[in-house]
């Protein structure tokens, strides 16, 4: 897509671009959107950071000054975006003086640049493989509207044509450059690579992506069941799919306690299936190199199970359940990869079962031991029919601390690469 370089070109935000004056030396870091945080496996930071590394090692004297600017583009709120831009910088600056003892805050100095939708129109107006570009364009020269305000509409209205912006261009914008200005001559580095088409549009680092978790909730493991008298550790297991782009995932878990004490007359055994979805508040982009979907998030679920559960030779229940409700959580990544992740999550809807009371022993003939287990009911035998009782319940339905890692990923090929 020309239209890609020629942004990046106009910008001067190409890390492998040549530079502008014999005394000027340049590069970038790009930063995933709404991070500040300096993830040193995205995009092409690798090698930025590689470059920097060896410019570093031959500073002299001769080196007058580093110019650091931060950016942000043009989502959301402006005064947001002022604020991540300046954090940028920061995190960039301090990288570079913590790791580069020769450099101090006298010798890197930092501005800051937000970008705004107008500064693009004249780009998606020369962009043809654009999608509704009326409609599209028409909304960002609005006057009217905010920065928030426009990308709320195209995110919401226009999901293709905003993909389509935001992995063409908007994530070159999510950068921190460096200018290294010099006395005298450049100092000589290997040939950098020129920026051409192929090299913006088919990036040819296949990154993995999270297609699949697997979970499980820590707290079910320290369960205690009143009447039972026993600790009851519950295994569980849940796999959350992530799509390769959005706010929705969708999940299956299922907790299998199958415990039995037959001398006590002591069983919990339990078989719940659930489905749910859930809707991260923020949004995924798939062009991160951190975890796929994290922070708040909303769900709807239901679920089916069913169970024996029998606290002495007199007080046994036995039947199936169905249910549905909503639930709350956050999701937060842990370690560089954030690949695993601790999640904090509560449900809450309603549960109706189906069951029949059971007991050791016969009762109409409890003087006969036949060591056998029977409904408990006295009545005339064919009047008793299985399921006799419902129980409803309306509240919470779980309560989860859970431990999640990803297993299954997702190859980009060059032509998705970085979306």
């Amino acid at each position: 897509m020309k239209s890609g370089v020629a942004i990046l070109s106009a910008l001067a935000f190409a890390f492998n671009c040549s530079v502008s004056s014999a005394h000027v030396w340049e590069g970038t870091i790009d930063y995933p959107v709404d991070e500040d945080s300096l993830f040193t496996d995205y995009m092409s930071n690798e090698l930025s950071l590689s470059r920097i590394d060896t410019l570093a090692t031959s500073m002299s004297a001769d080196v007058d000054s580093i110019v650091i600017t931060g950016t942000a583009s043009p989502e959301g709120k402006e005064q947001y975006n002022i604020e991540l831009a300046s954090k940028r910088v920061l995190t960039f600056r301090d990288y570079l003086i913590n790791n580069y003892p020769q450099l101090d805050s006298t010798t890197v100095r930092t501005t800051t640049h937000v970008f705004m939708w107008e500064e693009l129109l004249d780009t998606l107006k020369a962009d043809t493989l654009l999608a509704d570009s009326a409609a599209v364009l028409k909304i960002l020269e609005s006057e009217h509207r905010s920065n928030l305000n426009k990308t709320w509409t195209l995110r919401t209205h226009y999901q293709d044509s905003y993909h389509y912006i935001n992995d063409t261009y908007l994530k070159y914008l999510r950068q921190g450059s460096v200018k290294v200005f010099y006395r005298s001559a450049v100092p000589v580095l290997a040939v950098p690579q020129q920026v051409t088409q192929d090299t913006v549009c088919n990036d040819t680092v296949v990154r993995r992506r999270e297609l699949m978790s697997v979970k499980t909730n820590l707290l079910y493991y320290g369960a205690y069941i009143p009447g039972y008298d026993k600790w009851c550790p519950i295994p569980n297991v849940q796999i959350e799919f992530y799509p390769r782009r959005g706010h929705f995932t969708y999940g299956l878990s299922l907790e299998f306690p199958w415990w039995s004490d037959y001398d006590a007359h002591k069983y919990f055994q339990i078989r719940n299936y659930q489905f749910d979805t859930r809707y991260y508040i923020r949004k995924h982009n798939d062009n991160m190199n951190y975890a796929a979907f994290k922070g708040t998030f909303v769900n709807a679920y239901v679920h089916a199970g069913l169970g024996s559960i029998c606290f002495d030779a007199n007080r046994g229940w036995i039947g199936e359940g169905l249910g549905a409700g909503l639930g709350i959580g956050y999701v937060l990544p842990v370690g560089k990869s954030q690949h695993w992740r601790l999640e904090f999550a509560a449900q809450f809807g309603a549960v109706w079962c189906r069951y029949d009371k059971y007991q050791y022993e016969s009762p109409v003939e409890p003087r006969e031991h036949d060591n056998l287990y029977y409904y408990k009911w006295t009545g005339d035998a064919e009047l008793f029919r299985e399921r006799m009782y419902r129980w409803l319940w309306i509240g919470p339905t779980r309560i989860a601390i859970s431990l999640s890692t990803d297993m299954i990923f997702r190859k980009s090929d060059k032509k998705d690469s970085g979306k």
